[in-house]
């Protein structure tokens, strides 16, 4: 052993915004610490993991639990029956975590969150909560946003993903940092060449929580006025957001738009699908805890349009209680903005990449220079590393 034994837990085999961050993390963090990750679920991030030389194990959970989405939590039985899984399932974990001689337990995601805490009480050790979710009532039943804030208070630390996002815990300050998911130096281009015909891309897990909807909305209103103009979706639907994938599909030929509208699926090289826009559209219709694909864009040049809430405006560089009424776009020197929702204002915005092409170079360039300055992966790894730390040499937090 290097280091201080750090064990990550983290509930899905899939390959999300969080564990893509995570393992950029794991990557940039310093010989100190001996990391491990235990997975409740196999997939392509166990894979991709492997792949980069992160030590690595599947320990499967009960599937009925794991595959569960933030959505469903508001059924009673699903509570129930989940809170039962998890008590048995805490067993496994604890046993797990001490046979590796764990110096610290970090949780990656909500329900890892969960875990964490029921399997300290055997294995008596501090644990981190890497928080990548809005605890909020618009974005999770009121009943759970009681419970988390809760746990969260049991967390030796809370690493957040915005300031939106900690804020929300309502912590103190000495309990919850704030580490943007940062990017590593290969993930920044030098220019970008914009595709002929023009391609507007949503790029991001098929659910109404992203706005494919508003997306598709958008497109055909911007159709109108250019015919060429295509418009691609990059990703897959999870978990119980297959029918909302069909609805979404069939919108496209209500609309009488579907041969303009691509699907490609999943993404094996996300920053080859975003070279491939004109413009990248995150549309989430709710305020998102961070939108790391927006800075994945940003870093390659390529122009933005998002919706303002949550991390975003943080991202995008938008003034602390920006207007944005319907149908307007706010323009910063990174991007443009639209409200949570607001399909003409999408349209609007695709307008404006079309017809300002003078503008886009220079609003990329920026974006791109503040996206190197501010959320480099290094500087990531040094704000969780802190909160390794400083959790190590605590004792567990009172009630």
């Amino acid at each position: 052993m290097t280091g201080r034994r750090v064990v990550v837990l983290d509930h899905t085999g899939q390959l999300g915004g969080a564990e893509i961050a995570l393992q950029r993390l794991l990557l940039a963090v310093d010989d100190s610490w001996d990391v491990s990750v235990l997975l409740f679920s196999d997939g392509p991030f166990r894979v991709s993991l492997e792949e980069a030389g992160i030590d690595v194990e599947v320990l499967e959970m009960p599937e009925r639990t794991s595959g569960q989405s933030r959505t469903t939590l508001t059924d009673p039985r699903v509570l129930v029956r989940s809170g039962s899984d998890s008590l048995a399932f805490a067993r496994t974990v604890a046993q797990r975590v001490q046979r590796l001689d764990a110096d610290l337990v970090v949780a990656n995601s909500l329900k890892a969150a969960v875990l964490a805490e029921l399997s300290s009480w055997r294995s008596r050790l501090p644990w981190v909560w890497h928080l990548h979710d809005r605890i909020a009532p618009d974005y999770l039943a009121a009943p759970v946003v009681f419970a988390l804030r809760r746990l969260a208070r049991r967390a030796t630390h809370v690493v957040a993903n915005s300031r939106d996002v900690a804020r929300l815990t309502r912590l103190p300050p000495s309990r919850v940092r704030v580490a943007y998911p940062g990017l590593p130096d290969d993930a920044f281009t030098d220019d970008h060449t914009p595709p002929t015909p023009p391609v507007f891309g949503l790029l991001g897990r098929i659910s109404n929580t992203k706005g494919q909807r508003e997306f598709i909305q958008a497109a055909a209103l911007v159709s109108k006025d250019h015919p060429d103009v295509r418009f691609r979706i990059v990703g897959e639907a999870l978990f119980s957001d297959h029918p909302y994938a069909v609805e979404v599909r069939q919108l496209a030929d209500e609309l009488g738009i579907a041969n303009r509208v691509e699907w490609t699926g999943w993404a094996p090289d996300p920053r080859a699908a975003i070279d491939g826009f004109t413009a990248l559209v995150h549309a989430s219709p709710l305020p998102e805890p961070f939108g790391q694909v927006i800075l994945e864009a940003m870093a390659r040049h390529v122009p933005v349009i998002a919706t303002l809430g949550g991390g975003v405006g943080e991202i995008v560089g938008a003034p602390p209680d920006a207007p944005l009424g319907a149908g307007t776009v706010l323009c910063t020197d990174r991007g443009r903005l639209v409200a949570p929702g607001d399909v003409a204002g999408f349209a609007e915005a695709m307008k404006a990449i079309l017809r300002e092409p003078e503008r886009n170079v220079q609003l990329a360039r920026s974006a791109a220079c503040a996206t190197h300055e501010q959320f480099s992966v290094n500087a990531t790894a040094t704000t969780c590393q802190a909160a390794w730390r400083g959790a190590t040499g605590a004792s567990r937090p009172p009630d």
